[in-house]
């Protein structure tokens, strides 16, 4: 289909996934009544923080991530929009409210809550603008965002008067066929994989990390903006399409999507990656441990597990199975524009979200020991301080918060402490170990290679047909998050 990007009318996008009961509709008439600005992480160009990250990263990951952010600028251009148009379906005369979509397109896709019976409906496209504040409460929605559409009636009472605004321009479009699909390859010898979800990570870490003998052939991306047009096959629903067969799934969208999808993999008998969280509910992750595989075809990526540091405070704690490592651990988040998506109620809290990193490490150097006992607080500020104690002794503290500078995005002071050791990482790329006599080592590391090694290790594996992650660390993890985030709801 169309989109208009800019002033500019541009072909070739997928159309958007239409869920069963929704209105796929062909607009007529177009008016843009909000422009949304803080639904996306937008960095600023500045070149002393550049230069700053890329003393951390090195200059390849730089430029992957300098070029990811740059293609999605289209994308960041977002918009309220109503209209009338003509169902694609039954071929009624409607109007509608769009809640985030681009600044004008061919079709669009919404829920019935949001389209009404219209009587007159134009032959050709006109397009206006009145930007109104009346919107607010509206705008930004999404069908994935766990919060329920409010006061239908007097959105279609706004919707109504806007429509009369006067009309700036006309565009006389052929029509072009409705896709959701492009594209389909299943031949070849290398593994299928199937991604769901373009992102930025998506994008700049998992993607490079891949081996030759791992094929991404599909591609499920929600955006048309975003979906990329460089995969055999690329798709906008966020499902698994009935005939689709990968070998290996990578699980990258929103975070209520994680587990269902993964439990849907592991019954289409495949290996699955999937991201954290690995369950937003109780009930998402009974699901999955219902669909559970042995051996196990699932892993998580927590990649704290593969950072040097961790081997490193292996051997200088000299750690045996009698020795608890207790876990303290100072967190400095980037702060998110108002409408981001990890805000959403479907998305969880920060804890939830991000936090989770820090709990499965300490369970993880902990063999994940039976948790005995957990607390979660607010802070007056907006951090989360949460406690755990495990059954072999170990004490965990973890502070988050996003107050602070961005400069270098995560930062961290993490402490870990067995008997008279104790091991230090700092901002994400420091290390640093000591006992009662002094100094035992003292390194710096590249905050993304543990990220890189993760990929590497499961492909490794999943080539070679070895286990995943185990049933008791998958439901341990999750399970104490869950807990957290429950106390810290209530």
């Amino acid at each position: 289909m169309r989109i208009l990007v800019g002033d500019a009318w541009r072909g070739g996008f997928l159309d958007p996934w239409c869920a069963p009961g929704e209105r796929r509709i062909e607009v007529r008439r177009w008016v843009v009544v909000a422009e949304l600005r803080d639904l996306f992480v937008e960095q600023p160009f500045d070149v002393r923080r550049l230069l700053d990250y890329g003393r951390e990263v090195g200059p390849i990951e730089v430029a992957r991530k300098v070029m990811s952010r740059l293609g999605e600028s289209n994308r960041n251009e977002k918009f309220a929009a109503c209209g009338t148009g003509i169902d694609v379906e039954t071929g009624e005369g409607v109007a509608f409210f769009a809640p985030c979509v681009p600044r004008c397109v061919e079709r669009v896709v919404l829920p019935p809550e949001l389209v009404w019976e219209a009587d007159q409906v134009p032959d050709v496209v006109e397009f206006g603008e009145s930007l109104r504040a009346e919107f607010s409460a509206w705008t930004g929605w999404n069908r994935h965002c766990g919060r329920p559409l409010q006061d239908i009636d007097g959105l279609r009472d706004l919707v109504m008067a806007a429509l009369q605004t006067p009309v700036e321009r006309v565009f006389e479009l052929e029509p072009t066929p409705i896709a959701e699909r492009s594209g389909e390859r299943t031949e070849g010898q290398r593994l299928k994989a199937s991604v769901f979800g373009y992102g930025h990570y998506v994008r700049t870490i998992v993607l490079p990390s891949l081996p030759p003998e791992i094929e991404v052939v599909t591609v499920h991306e929600l955006d048309p903006l975003l979906a990329p047009s460089s995969f055999p096959t690329v798709d906008t629903s966020p499902e698994f399409r009935d005939h689709e067969a990968p070998d290996v799934v990578f699980v990258a969208g929103f975070h209520d999507t994680h587990a269902p999808l993964a439990g849907e993999a592991l019954r289409r008998g495949a290996w699955v990656v999937s991201e954290k969280p690995l369950a937003t509910t109780g009930e998402q992750l009974d699901d999955l441990l219902a669909d559970w595989r042995s051996p196990s075809r699932y892993f998580a990526s927590f990649q704290r597990r593969f950072m040097a540091p961790s081997q490193w405070a292996l051997e200088d704690l000299d750690v045996s199975e009698s020795d608890p490592m207790s876990y303290h651990a100072l967190v400095h988040e980037v702060s998110l524009p108002a409408g981001h998506w990890y805000h959403w109620p479907a998305s969880g809290s920060r804890l939830l979200s991000n936090g989770c990193h820090w709990i499965d490490h300490f369970l993880w150097l902990n063999d994940f020991a039976v948790v005995t006992e957990h607390r979660a607080r607010r802070g007056p500020n907006g951090e989360m301080v949460c406690e755990l104690t495990l059954e072999n002794g170990a004490y965990f503290t973890l502070t988050l918060t996003d107050r602070g500078s961005d400069r270098l995005g995560v930062r961290e002071h993490t402490e870990l402490r067995v008997r008279d050791r104790t091991a230090v990482i700092e901002d994400m790329s420091a290390y640093r170990s000591e006992d009662r006599r002094g100094i035992m080592r003292r390194e710096k590391f590249n905050r993304l290679a543990a990220h890189h090694a993760m990929y590497a290790d499961f492909a490794r594996r999943i080539v070679a047909d070895e286990a995943g992650d185990s049933r008791l660390s998958v439901e341990r993890t999750a399970r104490t998050v869950l807990a957290l985030e429950a106390m810290l709801g209530a």
